[in-house]
């Protein structure tokens, strides 16, 4: 009878030393003791716990059980609080959005995510395919070569922020453009830069290469090297490794101010990129390699939908979103008492003055274009030492600059309205619109 009365205890015991070995593996050997900080109340709750059990043996059953029940119960509410968090979320767009959408358009607002859309239109279109940003796989040193676009010559998933999903035809080496033209004999336009650029929650020709396309009155070419998660280096890379033998009259550099710097900063630690960076004879030959890119992108695409699959039960076992509800998120502490990095300045002006170099030497004029970001708008208070420090970069090295705040944003009575619904990241077809229009106009006023 005793042996029986003094199993929970052992059971407590045992479950106690479980959650302190769980805490000392992540705290010790995978952060290497770099955030005790945030695990030292998870260490301090786990000898609690193992104090608890202890006194356990010497208190009656009736009451053991009674402290069981109460754990099981507890236990059992977080779970289904966590269940109600994950599966009855609040809607990423608010009720007065889905209903004007819904009148304006006559269709329903689009709520799937990315790869449920996917998996619906699979059944379709068996070739089609999501977007893999490159800078989720930077720190991915398995493979010779970082590729620097999509899956080629297939219909593309890419994001919703109006309302709808936008799809693309990606062109032969995976970028948003249609594949005539490359095939046109003069090309007038090559743009690099991040979703932006790449055409982001709008369809072809609603993005800015395509309303470049419909504005010029001629067969000259506007090809469009940009893709989600660019950074500078990556412009730079994408230039040297796509535009040889293009010859193109003009290069558009689109830089982003919501996080370019950062992404700069994080894609220095890429072993592939730096070499770019450090070295200008550097070349993967890219266009070389587009059937083993598509075999990788597919592969990743593959392991992507397993990894949220696996992530999903693993955050719902750690109670990820109530912790987050409540702060108690590694990220959240993170983010709330992260001391702030000096920017990547320098390496900026190098890797820019590495591109104008590039481009001069092609016989091409470069452009720098600089796209203001959402919160701009919504701050009265906006902090300009960023934009004025790279302006007077961009200045000093003498390329010309389109300011699209300057000759864009602050021209209109409500800037918001170039973004979708006035709330979202990207901007919204007439953004992109107006965007495309002060760049050629500028372009074709020198």
């Amino acid at each position: 009878m005793k042996k029986i009365k003094n199993f929970t205890s052992w059971l407590y015991l045992f479950f106690s030393f479980l959650v302190l070995i769980y805490i000392y593996y992540k705290s010790e050997i995978v952060w290497q003791n770099s955030n005790f900080d945030y695990y030292q109340k998870y260490y301090i709750l786990s000898f609690i716990l193992i104090l608890l059990s202890i006194i356990s043996f010497f208190i009656n059953n009736e009451i053991k059980i009674n402290i069981l029940i109460i754990i099981i119960s507890t236990s059992f509410s977080f779970y289904i609080l966590e269940f109600y968090i994950d599966y009855y979320p609040q809607e990423k767009f608010s009720k007065k959005i889905i209903q004007s959408y819904k009148e304006k358009t006559g269709k329903n607002l689009d709520q799937r995510s990315k790869f449920e859309i996917y998996k619906d239109l699979k059944k379709q279109f068996p070739n089609i395919t999501v977007y893999v940003p490159p800078n989720d796989y930077l720190k991915d040193d398995n493979f010779d070569f970082f590729h620097l676009a999509g899956i080629s010559n297939s219909k593309t998933i890419h994001c919703n922020e109006s309302g709808y999903f936008s799809i693309y035809q990606s062109d032969k080496y995976g970028f948003n453009n249609p594949n005539e033209e490359w095939l046109k004999k003069d090309v007038e336009f090559i743009l690099v830069g991040d979703s932006f650029t790449h055409g982001a929650c709008v369809n072809r020709p609603k993005d800015i290469s395509g309303n470049i396309r419909l504005i010029k009155n001629n067969n000259t070419a506007v090809i469009n090297l940009g893709y989600s998660g660019h950074g500078p280096i990556m412009q730079y890379a994408t230039i040297k490794e796509y535009s040889k033998g293009l010859n193109p009259k003009n290069v558009l550099w689109l830089y982003y101010e919501g996080n370019d710097l950062a992404d700069l900063e994080n894609q220095l630690e890429s072993s592939i990129l730096l070499k770019y960076f450090n070295d200008n004879t550097f070349y993967q030959n890219l266009t070389s390699k587009q059937k083993t890119l598509d075999e990788l992108l597919k592969k990743r695409i593959d392991k992507q939908k397993k990894e949220i699959i696996e992530r999903q039960f693993s955050q719902f076992i750690k109670l990820y979103s109530l912790r987050n509800l409540l702060k108690m998120n590694k990220e959240s502490k993170e983010n709330s008492s992260e001391a702030p990095k000096l920017k990547p300045f320098d390496e900026f002006k190098k890797i820019l003055n590495q591109t104008n170099e590039l481009t001069k030497n092609n016989g091409s004029k470069l452009y720098f274009i600089y796209l203001p970001e959402l919160a701009r708008y919504r701050n009265l208070e906006y902090d300009n030492f960023d934009y004025n420090k790279i302006i007077k970069i961009v200045d000093n090295l003498g390329i010309p600059i389109i300011d699209i705040h300057k000759n864009v944003f602050i021209n209109q009575d409500k800037p918001l309205s170039l973004f979708p619904f006035g709330s979202q990241g990207h901007y919204n077809e007439t953004g992109y619109k107006l965007v495309a229009k002060n760049i050629y106009e500028f372009v074709n006023s020198k």
